[in-house]
């Protein structure tokens, strides 16, 4: 721990109770200030305590924006505060090229994609740490389908085999009306390995993806419907037996559209119209073989009278819902089950073209791992 600094007469252990609160960009200068801190601020055991502080107090939004003055789509993290959402740049995307999605974030990781066209399977990935800026290339896709090809994609760690992975899905188009089959091949790419591979996919082979991919507890989920049985469903990806399963998602008579993310670190789906939301999430359980089975809880539910769309992931435990005409929206209490005061948006130059829940850390891709 901290001991060399003479000039500091506080404890070691409150030094990194203090240190733990601060951003990244803080963090990173005050490597500077001694080896100890160096030494404090490089360890697993404060990335590891730092990351966790910033998952119950700091988490951010990181959005791709588009200004409708110049065109330009640059990254920003959203901060979302009681009365006003701020808008804080992120210069280190500005010399990479230009992203056209975020596929996910995981630990204070970020990978994104880059390139022109959305249906161009060949177009490069990239993981970065925004906050410390380390940035790695990602070898290209090995498989081309040229312009009928649509690749869906996700990101996400698994603590068990330790190691961060990228999934995607390689979605043919209009082959011809018959044509059940919507996936035509898989590719997983290993950081640990640094190299794509397939996998088997057989029971995805009818599932059109419809959401941005979460992970949860190793596995990925995301919101998609079967072609052939025609509902809808939630594919989910182990990332340690590399195994897709499908899961039911909840049944709704009345409403019909449905947001997907994560909600007190579980799959939440979230079934909703113009003045009706519910809250639903899937827990995990056991069968009457001894297998494991899903099961969905509903855990909120709220009416409107006046036109609301949610607009974000969830954020600590609140989601945010912009009014159908206007900037200004409201929060959401979701643990509390009450309506938070309103807010108003930065947005009048700017619409949010992709959002995911970020959160700041010292994680590096060489040889840190949260647990």
């Amino acid at each position: 721990m901290v001991t060399g600094c003479d000039n500091l007469c506080l404890p070691p252990e409150m030094i990194a109770d203090i240190l733990k609160r601060l951003r990244v960009k803080c963090l990173v200068r005050f490597q500077s200030v001694c080896k100890d801190w160096r030494n404090l601020l490089k360890s697993p055991y404060f990335i590891k305590e730092h990351y966790h502080y910033s998952i119950l107090n700091k988490c951010l939004l990181v959005c791709r924006i588009h200004r409708r003055t110049d065109g330009f789509w640059p990254l920003c993290l959203l901060h979302c505060g009681k009365e006003t959402v701020e808008f804080e740049r992120l210069p280190v995307m500005d010399s990479l090229g230009p992203v056209t999605h975020l596929v996910g974030s995981s630990n204070g990781l970020l990978c994104v994609k880059l390139g022109y066209e959305e249906y161009y399977p060949l177009t490069s990935f990239l993981l970065l740490n925004p906050a410390t800026r380390e940035v790695r290339k990602v070898p290209k896709l090995t498989n081309d389908h040229g312009c009928f090809c649509r690749v869906e994609s996700g990101f996400g760690y698994n603590h068990v085999v330790r190691d961060y992975k990228i999934v995607t899905i390689h979605r043919v188009m209009c082959r011809n009306r018959y044509d059940l089959a919507c996936v035509d091949v898989v590719e997983v790419f290993s950081l640990r390995t640094g190299s794509w591979k397939e996998v088997e996919f057989g029971i995805i082979r009818s599932i059109d993806l419809h959401s941005k991919s979460v992970t949860v507890n190793g596995a990925m989920f995301w919101l998609g419907w079967d072609c052939r049985d025609l509902r809808g469903v939630i594919v989910s990806f182990d990332l340690k037996t590399e195994v897709f399963t499908l899961i039911s998602i909840p049944s709704s008579t009345s409403i019909y559209h449905y947001n997907f993310g994560v909600y007190e670190n579980k799959v939440m789906c979230l079934p909703y119209n113009v003045h009706e939301y519910e809250l639903w999430v899937l827990e995990e359980g056991s069968s009457a073989s001894g297998g494991k089975s899903w099961v969905w809880t509903q855990k909120y539910r709220t009416s409107e009278t006046s036109p609301l769309f949610p607009h974000f992931p969830l954020l600590r435990n609140e989601l945010i819902c912009y009014h159908a005409k206007g900037d200004s929206g409201l929060l959401f209490n979701t643990t509390t089950n009450s309506k938070l005061k309103k807010f108003t948006s930065s947005l009048s130059d700017s619409s949010i073209v992709d959002k995911l829940v970020y959160v700041e850390s010292l994680v590096s891709m060489c040889d840190t791992y949260i647990e």
